[in-house]
């Protein structure tokens, strides 16, 4: 154990385990929620999502060893073990951190309301077990953003389930009402009346996966170009909600 714990992290994530969804739903829409198929070789994944699906090269960091030979896997397999995860923390000096979904972020390119509600339902009652386990674990509560009324509930259920944060999306789905209209205005009452923070996670704009993942740019300087492109949609996210004066008629959950 580090002899200082410092730090907390405002961007973990938790990874779905393989049969959440088989598991928590009936086949038909089981089927139909976001999954990653890798290559043989550990080079590419297919991400499916509700009909879609998009090949995209694996990070090559996650194969990359340390002085040791171990990779990422190796260096941290406790990453779903509820107690293993906490000394990981220890190991790195942080006390707590603001956990996220993984493949479930995929989820904002589900075009079906009640599938994506569904979804979220089966997300947030396994996330929850990490936050009962130790006040370490702050998980966000996922909402299903296509329809205000489905949004609302989530919000309330998560609420009662005793989640502290939302996570959202840094916009809705296309054809959706943007963040700075009337419409919303529901979920940042339910959000403020909740007492739950809202988490926008950069890079989760919602859009069509079997024609955009990410890559901005290639070549020299790609990965720099990609990284800050992904920052913009939550910038703008924050913006247009401190523009329409969201977080002044709402002082406590939204924030």
């Amino acid at each position: 154990m580090t002899d200082l714990i410092w730090a907390n992290s405002g961007d973990s994530h938790l990874v779905e385990p393989d049969e959440l969804f088989t598991e928590g739903l009936p086949k038909a829409l089981a089927e139909r929620m976001p999954r990653s198929v890798k290559d043989d070789d550990g080079g590419w994944e297919t991400i499916h999502v509700d009909g879609q699906e998009f090949r995209r090269r694996i990070p090559k960091s996650l194969s990359m060893t340390d002085d040791d030979g171990r990779t990422v896997f190796d260096r941290a397999p406790g990453a779903n073990d509820k107690e293993l995860r906490l000394r990981d923390l220890d190991d790195e000096g942080i006390w707590g951190e603001l956990v996220y979904p993984s493949i479930g972020i995929w989820m904002s390119s589900i075009n079906d309301p009640e599938l994506l509600a569904a979804g979220a339902r089966v997300i947030n009652d396994w996330a929850i077990e990490y936050q009962q386990h130790s006040p370490r674990y702050v998980c966000t509560a996922t909402i299903p953003l296509l329809t205000v009324d489905t949004a609302v509930a989530e919000v309330q259920r998560a609420a009662g389930m005793g989640y502290h944060a939302a996570y959202l999306s840094v916009a809705p789905a296309a054809g959706v009402d943007d963040w700075n209209s009337d419409t919303w205005e529901p979920l940042w009452t339910a959000l403020d009346e909740a007492g739950l923070v809202v988490a926008f996670h950069i890079g989760t704009e919602p859009h069509d996966a079997s024609k955009f993942h990410g890559a901005y740019a290639r070549g020299s300087g790609g990965a720099l170009i990609n990284y800050m492109e992904t920052t913009y949609g939550g910038q703008r996210a924050v913006t247009k909600m401190i523009a329409t004066g969201v977080f002044d008629r709402h002082q406590n959950g939204v924030g």
